[in-house]
């Protein structure tokens, strides 16, 4: 899959999908730059996964390749739509088995530069969304 191809809604959101109801994009990102964002007031200058109302810190197994092992602990509350921040520059690269599994399980997958990212999240209302970003 390319690095960064802009926003991509490879896959539409399937109805059934219950669990996203739990949590909505309520999070609103402040700022974005280049090793840097923030958020609710807090910044950040590692890598995060937003949830909700909820931000972690993310590492992955190798930094420039996302792969599906590296959003387990996100893809298994079955979000409606995953936002992936591909980096300032988007070099990030996404592995196919991240692909298959949101084909599979109807989750809508956009893949952006991160930058782009941000400015998606912020406009997204519906619940179930989740953002993953590279922030360098």
């Amino acid at each position: 899959m390319p690095k960064s191809s802009g926003f991509i809604n490879i896959f539409t959101a399937s109805e059934n999908n219950k669990n996203s109801a739990r949590f909505s994009s309520a999070m609103h990102i402040g700022e974005y730059s280049f090793g840097h964002i923030a958020l609710g007031g807090k910044a950040y200058g590692n890598d995060v996964i937003i949830r909700g109302k909820d931000v972690k810190g993310w590492r992955r197994k190798e930094s420039h390749k996302l792969s599906l092992d590296d959003l387990k602990g996100v893809l298994e509350h079955k979000p409606m739509k995953l936002i992936i921040g591909t980096g300032h520059d988007g070099c990030m690269e996404i592995m196919d088995d991240v692909v298959r599994y949101c084909r599979e399980n109807g989750i809508s997958l956009g893949v952006l530069r991160t930058g782009e990212a941000v400015e998606r999240f912020n406009m997204s209302k519906e619940k179930g969304i989740v953002a993953a970003l590279h922030l360098t």
